[in-house]
């Protein structure tokens, strides 16, 4: 702590640094989410070592540096430990390329309010501006403590979203879903077949179809559940990705064979979308060999999957309140160290 230094001799201690913050907020926000957040000396101030420092809280204001009255007001804060890269550079030959003078909080940012999304339509339109709001209400109805409908209509050309708190940690896929709402919530079903044959005569559309298939709810699971053996690509992808979203168990045997055979990027889209399905053997199953796997990302991939999926055969152990040691048993020995979110160091 600072004790009883006056301000001046803090900045002029050895022992301070001045630097700059920076973070970004994810969409939507609430408040009291969390971000991690770059702090950096700044250059020509003398520090040479950022590392085993502690950030005092601090404002961070959106847009450049600025001084006095005009600058914006605070979205959020930040304060916390620096975490410094301990891992040297592939081309260092041998020299002490270690970074000091920069490091992350790892969520050590967190907004002080929440902060809106703002849908704006291409022309003034106070009917469709009502339709809009009506859907999104529709499908993202009000939750306990949403202060604000999910959507609230300002004008007949803006709307503003306020994120439910069940996708506070979810703010981008929100948006996403937003984005792909129907406006006729009364034939979900009609909805979804037009989908399919769009996404049939344009097989190129798949991610949309996807995203549509997911927001219109599990009524579209029948429409696209044949598609999980299609022959064409495109659309036998949309319709496995909407399943998993969905929780649609019949998409669990062909998201198995995506994330254990052909190349690499099928393979971890695969495995990204198996950890959000729920408790199945199967999936477990299918996944602990691929610690094993010989492609780096695939065992890292597999790892983060089973630890979300709270997989036993993930062993975490807490350090002096500080990290996440895990365990995961491999044929390929290998360390991995967390450098966002929660610390943790992971010994395959």
């Amino acid at each position: 702590g600072a004790g009883d230094l006056s301000p001046e001799k803090l900045l002029n201690s050895d022992d301070v640094a001045v630097v700059v913050v920076e973070g970004v907020i994810p969409a939507g926000s609430p408040k009291e989410a969390t971000f991690d957040v770059r702090v950096v000396a700044i250059p020509g101030s003398g520090t040479t070592s950022l590392e085993g420092g502690t950030r005092y809280t601090t404002d961070l204001r959106p847009g450049p540096l600025t001084t006095g009255s005009k600058q914006p007001f605070a979205l959020a804060e930040a304060r916390g430990p620096i975490f410094i890269n301990p891992f040297i550079e592939p081309d260092a030959n041998g020299r002490d390329s270690i970074t000091r003078t920069s490091g992350r909080i790892l969520e050590g940012g967190k907004t002080t309010k929440d902060i809106p999304i703002k849908v704006r339509l291409a022309r003034t339109s106070p009917a469709r501006a009502a339709a809009m709001q009506s859907a999104i209400n529709s499908m993202f109805p009000r939750e306990p403590g949403q202060r604000k409908e999910t959507a609230h209509g300002r004008s007949g050309d803006v709307i503003e979203l306020n994120v439910p708190p069940s996708w506070r940690d979810k703010a981008e896929e929100f948006v996403k879903l937003v984005q792909h709402t129907s406006l006729m919530t009364t034939a979900p079903e009609q909805t979804a077949y037009a989908v399919r044959r769009a996404l049939l005569a344009s097989p190129g559309q798949g991610e949309a179809a996807a995203w549509r298939w997911r927001a219109i709810g599990s009524k579209s699971i029948p429409v696209f559940q044949d598609l999980y053996s299609y022959p064409e690509d495109g659309p036998r992808r949309a319709a496995i990705e909407a399943g998993a979203y969905i929780k649609d168990p019949m998409v669990v045997p062909p998201l198995i064979e995506m994330a254990t055979t052909g190349e690499s990027s099928t393979r971890l889209q695969a495995i990204d979308l198996l950890s959000n399905l729920g408790l199945d053997p199967r999936i477990d199953l299918a996944l602990r060999p691929l610690l094993d796997d010989a492609d780096v990302d695939i065992r890292l991939a597999a790892f983060e999957c089973l630890e979300k999926r709270k997989d036993p055969i993930v062993r975490t152990y807490v350090v002096d309140d500080k990290f996440d040691l895990q365990v995961v048993p491999s044929s390929e020995e290998m360390i991995y160290v967390s450098q966002s979110g929660r610390p943790k160091l992971v010994l395959f």
